[in-house]
């Protein structure tokens, strides 16, 4: 009877250290979130995980993200940012590793309202509804914006001494990039 009660304390414990990992890790994708949708791309990196900088420099992400998001032809919103479900911890050899879903709406709207570009507007949206899907992507003419809601995946890891989680996507067509910076069997959760 005192084995049962010590390992019922235990597995109570354990479960309570888990919802603690948990609490941490939505704390962090929501600062990580946050940050990028103020722009604050030099920040932002700072949650990237380290594995994945070494294949490009955090300053080159930055950049990266800059060209793409402060680009003077368009306009980028981020709301509605929600944190779906986290998977189980996993540790594998001492790094902690946690699948995360997510989901955000991004609004990109055109500042050059050029109507000879019109058929241009058609390739993006078919394009985009590719990527996000037909009913998650919307194109105002009028407004001259397309609103997306999206739904994505990242990795959140912890890897020791530190106490930040960090993050990298978790996307299907990004696998073969991924096996160079994650362990094999986390991939076959894509």
């Amino acid at each position: 009877m005192r084995a049962i009660i010590t390992l019922l304390i235990c597995l109570s414990c354990f479960r309570a250290y888990s919802q603690d990992e948990k609490t941490e890790i939505t704390a962090d994708v929501s600062s990580y979130m946050s940050l990028f949708e103020k722009g604050e791309y030099e920040k932002t990196v700072s949650f990237v995980y380290p594995k994945l900088l070494t294949f490009v420099s955090a300053d080159q992400l930055a950049a990266g993200f800059k060209n793409i998001f402060d680009n003077p032809d368009f306009k980028f919103q981020f709301s509605n940012t929600k944190i779906g479900n986290i998977s189980d911890i996993r540790t594998i050899k001492g790094e902690k590793f946690a699948l995360v879903e997510y989901s955000y709406t991004m609004t990109m709207f055109i500042k050059d309202n050029d109507a000879t570009q019109l058929k241009d507007r058609s390739a993006m949206l078919a394009n985009y509804r590719k990527m996000y899907g037909e009913e998650n992507v919307k194109y105002d003419a009028v407004a001259d914006k397309y609103e997306m809601a999206i739904i994505k995946k990242m990795y959140a890891i912890n890897s020791p001494p530190s106490k930040e989680w960090k993050f990298v996507d978790a996307e299907k067509s990004k696998k073969s990039f991924l096996s160079k910076i994650l362990p094999a069997e986390l991939l076959t959760d894509l």
